[in-house]
């Protein structure tokens, strides 16, 4: 995996998990959430951020022949964020 994509999704973890106003904002609004971190989506994507619960568990699907949904340019030092991942076999 990509070293900058994980510091790009760290960052924008940390930041969830240490301001619960962001995370609201994350969720609610998140392209302008990701405004705040210097991160822009390329113009026309959206983006849509849930959070898995004891109840309710989200995948994300890459259509078949794309690696990645998100292109480089949706960092502000180009890198691009990976769809997210979650280890189901516990």
């Amino acid at each position: 995996m990509n070293v900058e994509r994980n510091r790009t999704m760290g960052k924008i973890m940390a930041k969830a998990w240490s301001d619960p106003g962001f995370k609201e904002r994350l969720r609610s609004e998140p392209a302008a959430a990701l405004m705040e971190l210097q991160i822009s989506l390329p113009k026309g994507m959206e983006i849509a951020v849930l959070e898995n619960t004891p109840r309710r568990h989200t995948w994300s699907w890459v259509r078949r022949g794309e690696s990645n949904l998100f292109p480089t340019s949706m960092t502000s030092r180009g890198s691009g964020i990976p769809t997210g991942t979650h280890d189901c076999t516990r």
